[in-house]
């Protein structure tokens, strides 16, 4: 089974103050979305699943063992061998990623004028085609227009195995994950709930009472947010 696990890991880029601290979750199959304000270390806590770098403490392991996560960085700025291979592919399932997301092999030729979006959806389906366990993704949506953005999350909804998207898309995190890891003040705290009902949640419980990586399973009746 696909799967993502913290265990007690802590990691800072120099001596300062860690960008997470003392960390344990354990993330199945299914989209986590990973949140936070803008510098709290999102895009490193994605390069540490992907084994970018190793943390300072603690152990990270992904499920099936040996097999390394696929991850799309935020920016698609230069056309590359993988994607140029999944363009001249024509097993089924490289023809179905083709068409589910509106791509056409022949398009490549303009790529140095390829509009942001549309390299999105080739780097993702490219990505979506090598049938990784563990897909990792960094604002997917930026710069799709409500098509593109239909298609991608089309495309994402059936992926089978375990993934962890950042975005500020909302729309995109409520629809497409059921858990939410929320990252904070060097802390990441997961809850079972896609983003809208995480955040009611996380803002009903008292700061005092929050453990580190609380799951809202084990958050109180009285403190859950009301149906």
């Amino acid at each position: 089974m696909s799967a993502i696990r913290f265990t007690n890991v802590s990691y800072a880029h120099t001596s300062a103050v860690p960008i997470i601290d003392d960390v344990t979750f354990d993330l199945g199959p299914g989209w986590t979305g990973l949140v936070g304000v803008n510098g709290a270390g999102k895009t490193t806590l994605l390069s540490l699943i992907a084994g970018a770098h190793p943390p300072d403490t603690g152990t990270i392991t992904i499920d099936p063992n040996g097999l390394p996560p696929v991850m799309c960085p935020q920016r698609v700025d230069d056309i590359t061998e993988d994607i140029l291979r999944f363009a001249e592919a024509w097993d089924r399932d490289a023809v179905r990623l083709r068409a589910s997301l509106a791509l056409d092999g022949g398009d490549l030729e303009r790529w140095p004028s390829m509009s942001p979006g549309e390299r999105k959806r080739w780097q993702i389906a490219t990505a979506l085609a090598k049938e990784p366990d563990v897909l990792l993704l960094d604002e997917p949506t930026n710069h799709l227009d409500a098509e593109g953005r239909g298609l991608l999350e089309a495309a994402l909804t059936s992926f089978p195995g375990c993934g962890v998207v950042v975005s500020h898309d909302r729309t995109l995190l409520n629809s497409l994950t059921t858990r939410t890891l929320r990252i904070a003040s060097g802390q990441v705290r997961l809850w079972s709930a896609s983003y809208d009902e995480a955040k009611e949640a996380w803002e009903e419980v008292p700061p005092w009472s929050r453990p580190k990586n609380l799951t809202i399973a084990a958050i109180p009746e009285t403190m859950r947010p009301t149906p």
